[in-house]
């Protein structure tokens, strides 16, 4: 595999999709680590080493591990990519039950353009919904154990604050877009592993606190339950890596082209006759106008003819 990596630099396309994607995700963790005007990134650093040594901690943790750590320190990519994804589930959902955008996913390439488009608008109207409300959640210190998080509450904090991640997670949306045209891979998905991984080391931490090994009256994870995961994940990761597993995916991912090929042959069968007889309808139509500008021009020539002369009689007299 690592010979395989470097391989791959050597041919000069691939290279420069290569050096171009590390590139992106590089400036996605220098945003990581940029804050977000008027927060008390020491306050808040206490508050969350406090909250990770708690049972509370774990959900924190989760939110910190999608964002790459960024929701921790609250910097301006503190939301991460998780309002673009909340919106483009919104959609998919929607798109199953309102007719309008089932029209529109079936338009092709074109629909899913427009559906793609929906689905940014929807997640900057996440972002900002999610941005104000933190800011909310930020100036009140009941909220952080006494700790004043923000400098200078007030509506100016919270409007910096909403344009601040709002601005970050459209940023973010734009590099995985840019990845996904001009790198390798799946932007969005690469974003996320990236910050996945960062966050590792902090995992592994937040971990030991749990399992708590030399203060068994602080243990909030039984080793047992972590013996039953680490079972569940070596089983989940045998089954798919396997070459059985491997057939199986191959397999269901062959029914579901041949299932996409079936539906799209289903759908022109249904169209091919509404189109038949609209085309006929047109011809129809043109014979028909074809025969009234038959029938209408001699009269029309007569009524011209018969103006003149009434006008040379008039002229006459």
């Amino acid at each position: 595999m690592i010979a395989a990596f470097l391989n791959s630099f050597k041919i000069p396309d691939l290279r420069k999709k290569l050096l171009f994607t590390l590139g992106m995700l590089v400036i996605y963790r220098v945003g990581c680590y940029i804050p977000t005007p008027g927060i008390s990134g020491t306050a808040l650093k206490e508050f969350f080493h406090r909250v990770s040594q708690t049972q509370g901690g774990t959900l924190f943790g989760v939110m910190n591990m999608f964002s790459g750590g960024a929701m921790e320190r609250l910097t301006i990519f503190a939301l991460g990519i998780m309002p673009y994804i909340s919106s483009s589930i919104i959609l998919q959902l929607l798109t199953a039950v309102i007719p309008f955008l089932e029209k529109i996913a079936k338009e092709g390439k074109a629909g899913h353009q427009k559906i793609n488009q929906y689905t940014r608008y929807g997640a900057v109207a996440l972002s900002i919904i999610q941005s104000f409300f933190i800011a909310l959640w930020l100036e009140n210190p009941a909220r952080f154990e006494g700790l004043q998080i923000v400098m200078n509450p007030g509506w100016g904090f919270r409007i910096v604050t909403v344009l601040t991640l709002t601005t970050g997670t459209i940023f973010i949306m734009w590099l995985g877009e840019q990845i996904q045209e001009h790198g390798i891979g799946n932007g969005i998905s690469l974003v996320i592993t990236a910050g996945i991984i960062s966050s590792i080391p902090s995992a592994a931490y937040q971990l030991f606190v749990l399992i708590s090994p030399f203060s068994p009256a602080k243990r909030t994870l039984q080793p047992y339950t972590l013996a039953i995961m680490a079972v569940l994940l070596v089983g989940v990761v045998f089954a798919v890596t396997t070459p059985a597993g491997m057939t199986d995916a191959r397999k269901s991912r062959a029914e579901l082209r041949t299932y996409r090929v079936d539906l799209e042959k289903t759908r022109k069968e249904i169209k091919a006759p509404a189109l038949l007889r609209c085309q006929q309808i047109d011809a129809e139509a043109k014979r028909i106008t074809a025969e009234l500008e038959a029938l209408e021009n001699p009269i029309d020539a007569q009524i011209r003819k018969e103006t003149v002369v009434i006008f040379e009689g008039f002229a006459k007299i």
